[in-house]
C-alpha cells in the first residue's frame, strides 16, 4: 500500500469549523454526550457576528464546515448560512437531517454541500426523503456509520442508498474508539474490515453528479492535494480513505492549523483546528481583543480523527521515534465503561461550576516552527513550503 508522504491544500482558502451547538436529536453511543446532551448555544450571537466580520476582512475566501450537535436545530443556523453565502464565502454542513423536507429544500440552495450522516442504531423512516429533497439544490454525500452493534443494518441502508444516482458519494464509515474515548460500536471482523476497504476510497459510490451550473450554491474549496511515498499525487485527496486505512498519524509533521484552519467549539472557545492541539486561543465573546496564529504547529497527536483537519498542509519534519516527539507527545487512552461514565459526567459538573467559559482542553506544548516559515501577519499564506522541509 502506497504511503502518503506530504499534504498540500489546494488553494489559499481558511477551513473553518464551527461546533455550533451541543444538542442533538440523536444519541449515538459512539458520540460523545457532551455533544448532544447540552445547551444550544455557549456565547452571544450578535458577539460571534462581530467575529466573522473581523475574519472576513482577514481572509479572502472561507469555508465553513458547520456541525454540532445537530446544527439544524440552531434557531441561528440559516442566518448563519446566509451571511457567509452573501459575503461570497462557501459553508457546508453535516447533518442527520433532523429537519422538515421544507427545511432542506430552503436551506440547501445557499449550501456548497450536505453531509448527511446516517446512524443504523437512530433510524428516521424518512431520511431518504429529506436527503433527496437537498440534492435537488446542492451536492449531497451520505456517510453511513457502520456501526459494528448494527452491521447488517447498515449495509442493508448502503445498498438501498446506492439505487439513488443523486448523490455525490456514499461513504461508509468505520467507528474509531477515539471517537468517544471508549470501544462501542468499533468491534469488527476482519471480513467487515475488508467490506469497509472495498468500499471506501477510489472504491466507493459516486452517484451522476449534477453539473454546478445547476446550483444556486458554489462549490466548496476545501481540498488538498495527496503526495505519495511512489511519487504518485491525488489532486483532490480523499481523507476518509487515509483514516480508514491508519495513515492518519502524523506526529512530527509540520502542520498548518491555526493558519489554514480555526475551529469554534460549542461552548465558544476558539481553537486551531478540530484536534483542539495548542488549546484554547480566545473565547468568541472576546474576539476584539485577540489576535489570530502566525505559526505553523509540529503535530504531537497520535490520531488525526477529523478529515478537515487532514485536509491541512502538513509535511514531515521528525520521525515518531525522535525525541522531540517522545518528550512532547501526550498518550490519550481509550477509557473503559466506568472510566467513560465518570468522565463524561464530569464534563457537565465543570460546565456547571465554571460557567461558559470553561477551559475544557487542556493546552499542548507546542514548537513555533518558524525558521522554515514564510510569515504574512495580516494575510497569512502557509508558513511552510512543504518542498523545502
Amino acid at each position: 500500500m502506497k504511503k502518503i508522504i506530504q499534504v498540500r491544500q489546494q488553494e489559499h482558502v481558511l477551513q473553518l469549523t464551527w461546533v455550533i451547538n451541543n444538542i442533538c436529536s440523536n444519541h449515538c453511543a459512539y458520540c460523545p454526550p457532551s455533544l448532544h446532551m447540552g445547551n444550544n448555544h455557549h456565547y452571544d450571537w450578535e458577539k460571534a457576528k462581530g467575529f466573522l466580520n473581523k475574519l472576513f476582512k482577514r481572509y479572502d475566501r472561507i469555508h465553513c464546515s458547520i456541525s454540532g450537535g445537530e446544527p439544524s436545530l440552531s434557531p441561528f443556523f440559516p442566518e448563519l448560512v446566509k451571511i457567509f453565502h452573501d459575503a461570497g464565502h462557501t459553508v457546508g454542513i453535516t447533518s442527520n437531517a433532523a429537519k422538515t423536507v421544507r427545511f432542506w429544500e430552503e436551506v440547501s440552495p445557499m449550501l456548497s454541500y450536505i453531509c448527511f450522516s446516517y446512524h443504523p442504531s437512530q433510524v428516521d423512516p424518512n431520511f431518504l426523503t429529506k436527503v433527496l429533497a437537498a440534492a435537488k439544490h446542492t451536492s449531497v454525500t451520505i456517510r453511513v456509520m457502520m456501526d459494528s452493534r448494527y452491521w447488517d443494518e447498515a449495509v442493508k441502508f448502503y445498498e438501498e442508498a446506492i439505487t439513488h444516482s443523486v448523490f455525490s458519494s456514499i461513504e461508509p464509515v468505520r467507528i474509531l474508539a477515539e471517537m468517544a474515548d471508549r470501544h462501542i460500536g468499533d468491534e469488527y471482523s476482519e471480513e467487515q474490515l475488508q467490506w469497509i476497504a472495498d468500499h471506501d476510497g477510489n472504491q466507493k459510490y459516486h452517484g451522476k453528479n449534477i453539473p454546478w451550473n445547476n446550483y444556486k450554491a458554489k462549490p466548496a474549496s476545501n481540498g488538498a492535494a495527496f503526495y505519495y511515498d511512489d511519487g504518485t499525487v491525488e489532486p483532490s485527496g480523499d481523507s476518509n480513505y487515509l483514516i480508514s486505512t491508519g495513515q492518519n498519524d502524523f506526529r512530527g509533521w509540520a502542520c498548518n492549523i491555526g493558519l489554514e484552519s480555526l475551529f469554534i467549539h460549542f461552548d465558544g472557545w476558539v481553537k486551531k483546528g478540530n484536534c483542539h492541539q495548542g488549546g484554547n486561543l480566545f473565547h468568541i465573546d472576546d474576539y476584539e481583543t485577540n489576535e489570530f496564529p502566525t505559526a505553523a504547529e509540529i503535530c504531537l497527536q497520535n490520531i488525526c480523527h477529523c478529515g478537515t483537519d487532514v485536509l491541512i498542509s502538513k509535511a514531515k519534519v521528525f520521525d515518531i521515534d525522535s525525541e522531540y516527539v517522545k518528550q512532547k507527545y501526550i498518550p490519550r487512552a481509550i477509557k473503559d465503561e466506568a472510566e467513560y461514565q465518570e468522565s463524561s459526567l464530569g464534563w457537565f459538573d465543570m460546565q456547571k461550576l465554571r460557567g461558559k467559559k470553561a477551559t475544557t482542553f487542556s493546552a499542548v506544548d507546542f514548537l513555533e516552527w518558524n525558521d522554515k516559515t514564510n510569515v504574512a501577519p495580516r494575510k497569512p499564506t502557509a508558513l511552510f513550503k512543504p518542498d523545502d522541509l
